[in-house]
């Protein structure tokens, strides 16, 4: 018998219409439908990964995420994929109960679920959709953080990829839980910034567009007073700086040697006076502007000479250039050049004065000496320079 013929049927004789077998299975399949949607907010991993498209890793999502005010709230939070959601919104429903506690879910110190870029761990931050070990683990090492937009002004992470889950963050005051990066890092760093006055050639290779060159360049260039002072000597191109300012430091301390020098290197008397044409070494001459081995061998080897007239008759070197240089020479009576006596490590440092004297006066009379730079610092930076050739 059909279920409209029943009904008739039973309305005329007064029956109840749960009488009918066919209704009440109905009504029972649809109570059973009802019981069997899945909460999100009270679902444990297994049930969730009974969803189409829900694996452990979405499961343990949405078990952070919780809880949710209503299954729009939910896919608001992006996350799972809109078209996931689609295939079994019609399983799942949210009740107002709170998350049932799993070995899944974030402590409940946590507000409302969300991840604290200040303390989660690493495997709480790759829940986050587009975050993966590498990227957590700069989070990480960013820390801490004083807001979302402080954490956004770093960009760690993409803008476009923070939009995705901003609303499942929170920063809380509190300073980043410790890691194991965090733990090699040695007590006496109070940041992880490199500090332009003390690091070394390593450290310094870290910073964008730092080259070993470069790096030599900065540790002769030291002590610097601050950064601005730094940046003032143009030893690094100032876009180059642009890109690693804000990982580095200056501190008050005075740089540690590159190499260890000997008694003769420190702090020679600056040198005065002008370079003697007759007394010179071949080194000491190249110095000059427009004098390269060639020319300064031939200067020596045109000694003696009796004034500076004399040398320019010659014509040892060409007039336009010996101009250049004229006002930063000299001729003594004498026409050998000194010679110096003690240990070989000693005699290397007494050349390395001259040569280094050398360019001192020819670019002070030439004045090319940088804006504020004071003896001491160009004879270190000169010095090293001349080690580093092999003298």
């Amino acid at each position: 018998m059909s279920i409209r013929k029943w009904l008739f049927f039973g309305l005329m004789l007064g029956l109840p219409l749960s009488a009918s077998p066919q209704l009440a299975f109905v009504q029972h399949s649809s109570a059973a439908t009802t019981a069997a949607l899945i909460d999100l907010n009270t679902a444990t991993a297994d049930q969730l990964e009974t969803l189409s498209g829900i694996g452990p890793a979405k499961a343990k999502a949405i078990i952070e995420g919780r809880p949710y005010k209503s299954l729009k709230d939910f896919e608001s939070r992006n996350i799972v994929p809109a078209s996931t959601v689609e295939k079994f919104k019609d399983q799942v429903t949210t009740a107002k109960a709170k998350p049932a506690t799993t070995e899944a879910a974030t402590t409940a110190a946590q507000p409302a679920g969300k991840v604290d870029l200040n303390t989660a761990t690493a495997d709480e931050l790759e829940t986050l959709p587009g975050i993966g070990p590498t990227k957590a683990k700069a989070i990480i090492e960013g820390r801490p953080y004083k807001s979302l937009k402080d954490f956004e002004s770093r960009n760690i992470v993409a803008a476009s990829a923070v939009e995705k889950f901003k609303g499942q963050l929170t920063v809380s005051k509190a300073k980043a839980a410790a890691t194991e990066t965090a733990a090699a890092e040695t007590p006496a760093q109070t940041s992880t910034r490199i500090d332009l006055n003390t690091a070394t050639v390593d450290e310094l290779l870290a910073l964008p567009g730092i080259g070993p060159a470069k790096a030599n360049a900065i540790i002769e260039g030291r002590p610097y007073k601050s950064l601005n002072d730094f940046e003032s000597r143009n030893v690094v191109a100032a876009s180059t700086v642009e890109k690693f300012k804000d990982d580095v430091t200056v501190s008050k301390a005075r740089a540690k040697p590159a190499v260890a020098e000997t008694p003769e290197e420190k702090s020679p008397p600056e040198p005065v006076g002008k370079i003697d044409l007759n007394a010179a070494t071949a080194e000491e001459l190249e110095v000059l502007p427009g004098v390269g081995p060639v020319r300064a061998k031939a200067i020596v080897e045109g000694r003696p000479y009796a004034s500076l007239a004399q040398f320019e008759s010659k014509g040892i070197i060409p007039a336009s250039v010996f101009d250049k240089f004229k006002s930063a020479t000299e001729v003594s009576g004498s026409g050998k050049a000194s010679s110096s006596q003690g240990t070989p490590g000693q005699v290397a440092a007494q050349k390395r004065i001259r040569m280094c004297g050398a360019k001192w006066r020819a670019a002070k009379a030439a004045d090319k000496i940088p804006s504020g730079m004071t003896w001491p610092q160009y004879w270190s930076q000169c010095n090293t320079a001349l080690k580093d050739r092999g003298y």
